[in-house]
């Protein structure tokens, strides 16, 4: 790897992709010039720790993915504060709001996803939010000081997450969900009743099933006419890639920006990875595939041919004080076998799901323990020919089979 001349390598977002891609890129070339753009004025933090957050005074550097030290020593230029506004493929630039260029070798968009607000009637209103950054968790806190009642529109992990936050703060909180349960595509009916249990006893009211048609003064109409109070109103309704700059590249897009397996683009010397890239009809939208791919275009912007593999989704997380693990396919059918362990007083639910003796998922709801070994069976299709349909184990004799594996 001897030293590289010329322009250099441009990131385009600084988040989890972007911090793996920083490593790949070093993995690969140690003296290619690498410039990172970051449209906030701060480095790479753990955005899901955020909802925790609401309601406490929250800080950047908190929550920070790695130390400014650990960029210099990398020998990056970190611009914060500074929004690239599109690329043109012609003169390979990088053009930004402050009127200058970057030149380069190759461009990594990691530039992510923002907050998707449905298009309701009332949302010029005050105190509507959308929870991304930390502006806007100290904005919510803000808002929160002087409000008895919150309505948290969405319940996916961060939705549920601000919700829990903000019950103990002593507010009246209404979760609403669109869906007829929770975590639908993590959870089984089981484990998203059990959930929701643990959500009522909170003090939250959980509102399935709807459709919010319009927001008001004093909080927001359903489709069906109800009223649910809400002086503070904070959507969790999912994100969408942020397009602009690989539109202005004429890049081809899908739902977002379409790749390969070394995560180039259709202009192969700008690759795409994290929640704006979409590999195989799939936009990825968790940190795991972020890393990942966000690794595979370090490498391959700096020279390398390392091919991303995509894995079955998994999700390891902390939701109303609880911790769930999920990976892979998870729900009942007629062409699975489910094995299941369930302690309902400990509110503990443990759950295999082989296919013929194939292990193709599993749930981990409030004891997360061989998570990792369960992660890595379903990754890797462990087969366990002892474990065949007729004469399927106990949860505990599988997962030790799992184990000794």
């Amino acid at each position: 790897m001897g030293a590289s001349l010329g322009p250099g390598i441009v990131i385009v977002g600084l988040g989890p992709a972007a911090v793996n891609a920083l490593e790949g890129i070093r993995s690969q070339d140690v003296d290619v010039p690498v410039t990172i753009l970051s449209q906030e004025p701060y480095y790479a933090y753990y955005r899901p720790r955020l909802s925790h957050l609401l309601g406490e005074e929250v800080s950047s550097e908190s929550l920070a993915i790695k130390k400014p030290q650990w960029y210099e020593e990398r020998n990056a230029q970190v611009l914060l504060g500074q929004t690239a506004k599109a690329i043109d493929v012609d003169r390979k630039t990088v053009s930004l709001d402050n009127g200058s260029e970057l030149s380069a070798s190759s461009v990594i968009l990691a530039c992510g996803s923002s907050p998707f607000v449905p298009p309701l009637s009332g949302l010029d209103r005050e105190n509507v939010f959308s929870l991304r950054t930390v502006d806007d968790a100290r904005a919510i806190s803000s808002a929160c000081e002087t409000a008895k009642t919150v309505c948290v529109v969405g319940a996916g992990p961060l939705g549920l997450e601000a919700a829990w936050a903000l019950a103990k703060r002593d507010l009246e909180v209404h979760l609403l969900e669109h869906g007829s349960r929770l975590l639908s595509k993590m959870l089984d009916q089981n484990a998203s009743r059990m959930l929701a249990e643990i959500v009522e006893s909170a003090g939250i009211v959980l509102h399935l099933s709807a459709f919010s048609e319009a927001l008001f003064p004093g909080g927001i109409r359903l489709a069906g006419g109800e009223e649910i109070p809400g002086e503070v109103i904070l959507f969790s309704t999912g994100v969408r890639p942020n397009l602009d700059v690989p539109r202005s590249a004429g890049l081809k897009i899908n739902r977002g920006v379409e790749v390969d397996k070394l995560m180039r683009t259709s202009t192969p010397w700008i690759y795409a990875a994290g929640d704006v890239a979409e590999f195989e009809g799939s936009v990825g939208g968790i940190m795991p595939v972020a890393v990942a791919q966000g690794k595979v275009a370090g490498v391959n912007a700096a020279g390398g041919q390392e091919e991303y593999v995509a894995v079955p989704p998994s999700y390891t997380l902390m939701v109303m004080g609880t911790r769930l693990f999920s990976v892979g396919d998870v729900q009942d059918g007629p062409d699975v076998t489910s094995i299941v362990d369930v302690d309902y007083d400990s509110r503990v639910y443990r759950k295999l799901v082989l296919l013929g003796d194939k292990v193709v998922g599993g749930i981990l709801f409030g004891d997360i323990a061989g998570s990792d070994k369960i992660r890595r069976a379903v990754e890797e299709g462990v087969q366990l020919p002892g474990a065949a349909k007729e004469s399927v184990p106990d949860y505990a004799s599988l997962l030790d089979m799992i184990v000794r594996d």
